[in-house]
């Protein structure tokens, strides 16, 4: 029918047979990174520490959400974020205190400067807050990384007529 001889009909056999290894070569090589995309870093930065992914960047409300699923990590987790909202909350209250009688000794009028001795108390309260969020939150994201420690690493070649695929455990 329509002038298709055997050879024809043999020859899109094989080159279906080879479309459908090139797709399980491609789904091998792809897999590993779709599965190990989960893996959640905490890098410090000025202004405190951010939380990311592979590609993306996470609020910690994020990386709780993440972490619903494990119970020991989301624990600790949750942990870490009440420390750092207490933290703070007394930075803050500290930098108003700190701030209101040095505004006045330039507005003109007598600063009271137990005020500022008092703020500086609170920032100084908030700093082992900070660290103790530090700590917490790297914990749990130690607990939930524990499960991706083993990886496949993949690499694909295209050369001229051929294809190499690389494999490391």
């Amino acid at each position: 029918m329509y002038g298709a001889s055997n050879r024809n009909l043999t020859d899109g056999l094989v080159g279906c047979a080879m479309i459908r290894t090139f797709f399980f070569l491609l789904a091998l090589v792809a897999l590993p990174g779709f599965c190990s995309g989960q893996r959640i870093t905490m890098k410090k930065t000025v202004g405190g520490v951010s939380f990311e992914t592979d590609t993306l960047i996470l609020s910690s409300r994020q990386v709780l959400e993440i972490l619903e699923n494990e119970p020991l990590p989301h624990e600790e987790f949750r942990r870490a974020r009440r420390s750092y909202a207490a933290a703070s909350i007394l930075g803050f209250t500290g930098g108003l205190m700190i701030a209101l009688p040095v505004v006045s000794a330039v507005v003109g009028s007598a600063p009271q400067w137990g005020w500022a001795a008092g703020g500086a108390l609170l920032i100084l309260t908030s700093i082992p807050l900070v660290k103790e969020f530090t700590l917490h939150a790297q914990r749990a994201l130690d607990a939930h990384n524990k499960q991706f420690s083993t990886r496949v690493v993949s690499n694909v070649y295209f050369s001229g007529t051929g294809l190499r695929l690389t494999l490391r455990f």
